[in-house]
């Protein structure tokens, strides 16, 4: 039986993941409804020529992220109509490295403890974690072009495991950008009514889900395989 001082760390651990899935829970309720009222950038227009745009575009990104579809589609539709090509991809990725260093850090505080509780339960579940760092920047690249994956899912699980931050937000960051990119060519192509450069976004975009695609379904297979060992 766990002595007093055991026991209350395993509680505190378990106190904090619930706190960090309230918080999770209540992220994704705010930024649906935020989808759901139409705020994306329709009035944005009144304040486009303010100092102040691109830090109110970040933000404005940043709060419509965390939802379960790659939010940052229309945002960046939204925000072609008012910056450049440059200052677009810029507020884009400093909003998602923004939000995916607070997602991380949040989760790590939060939720590490109860992870490594979990794996000292579960051997399949430290294995995976230590293959997962073994690999972290490949890993986390490929979970990052992988669009179709939330962005926010991937963060969460970084931060429950032991990856270190450097290697998240590296990966993360090389990991974004070709995305990004597709985005904002599909986003002037649709502009311009360029079939040619639509076609080469759309093009990109399914490279950047072929890519990852053989690593995603070992992953599959190896986690369907440590669910039967846990059962």
């Amino acid at each position: 039986m766990p002595n007093p001082a055991k026991r209350e760390s395993i509680s505190n651990a378990r106190n904090k993941f619930y706190i960090l899935l309230f918080i999770i829970i209540l992220l994704v309720i705010i930024s649906l409804v935020f989808h759901s009222r139409g705020f994306t950038l329709k009035n944005f227009k009144e304040i486009s020529s303010s100092k102040y745009a691109p830090f109110i575009y970040i933000l404005v990104f940043i709060m419509g992220s965390f939802a379960p579809i790659p939010a940052f589609i229309p945002l960046i539709f939204a925000g072609m109509k008012f910056f450049s090509f440059y200052e677009v991809f810029v507020y884009v990725l400093a909003g998602q490295l923004i939000f995916a260093s607070l997602i991380f850090m949040l989760t790590r505080w939060l939720g590490r403890d109860y992870a490594e509780q979990w794996e000292s339960k579960h051997e399949e579940i430290r294995n995976m974690d230590l293959k997962f760092h073994e690999h972290a920047f490949r890993d986390i690249f490929l979970l990052r072009l992988f669009f179709i994956i939330p962005s926010e899912a991937v963060s969460i699980l970084c931060g429950l495991s032991k990856i270190k931050y450097h290697e998240f937000i590296l990966a993360t960051t090389l990991g974004t950008i070709p995305v990004i990119l597709a985005t904002i060519f599909l986003s002037i192509s649709r502009a311009a009514g360029n079939e040619i450069l639509f076609f080469q976004s759309i093009l990109m975009f399914c490279l950047l889900l072929v890519i990852p695609v053989i690593y995603l379904y070992n992953l599959r297979l190896f986690l369907k395989h440590a669910y039967r060992k846990i059962r």
